[in-house]
């Protein structure tokens, strides 16, 4: 194993420990909306009686709001689930014109994008995400892309692609030419 492979392994291991602990954190804040509804529902039983109209419309509207809340989580906990099987599945580096950092920026591309919340650093990019079209569209060179902001331009300086199933990496290749074919790239 080269120490390309080390590094992407290592990269590997730390964004699937923070897709876990986003897992563990989305848990935790399902039960608290699980107990949140379960307490309001059982205040309005109790307080039906004593409750005029516009309070139970409240708690009925808080209700409904925490459930909303919870049905947006269970969806983004579904997306981590599949990302903890196969978080990205491409990398490339990029390096913006007119950019005044020294080093290219690491773009990891995934079906979904992952976040570090607490760093607030995107961890990985969605497949969809402009930026993920240099991926597609550039070989190694000048690239660029449209955001919203309008079009960037830079330079593509690396281009990888990984098979990861089951949160293992069962092989990397550098290129600048994206092969889809599986046989192919077993045997490069």
């Amino acid at each position: 194993m080269n120490s390309a492979e080390n590094e992407e392994r290592a990269r590997l291991t730390v964004c699937l420990d923070m897709i876990q602990n986003n897992l563990r954190d989305i848990d935790t804040r399902l039960n608290t909306y699980a107990q949140e509804i379960k307490e309001r529902n059982a205040y309005m039983w109790d307080a039906r009686r004593d409750m005029d109209h516009i309070e139970k419309i409240a708690v009925r509207q808080a209700i409904e709001q925490t459930m909303r809340s919870s049905a947006m989580l269970r969806e983004r906990q579904q997306k981590l689930v599949k990302l903890r099987q196969s978080p990205y599945f491409g990398r490339f580096d990029f390096s913006r014109d007119n950019d005044d950092k020294t080093e290219a920026e690491a773009i990891y591309v995934g079906i979904h994008d992952c976040r570090d919340e607490t760093a607030g650093k995107i961890l990985v990019y969605d497949w969809r995400a402009p930026i993920s079209s240099m991926f597609y569209d550039h070989e190694i060179g000048p690239a660029r892309y449209v955001a919203p902001a309008g079009e960037v331009r830079g330079r593509l300086e690396l281009k990888r692609q990984f098979r990861i199933r089951d949160g293992r990496m069962e092989f990397m290749l550098e290129s600048g030419v994206n092969i889809v074919d599986d046989v192919l790239q077993e045997e490069l």
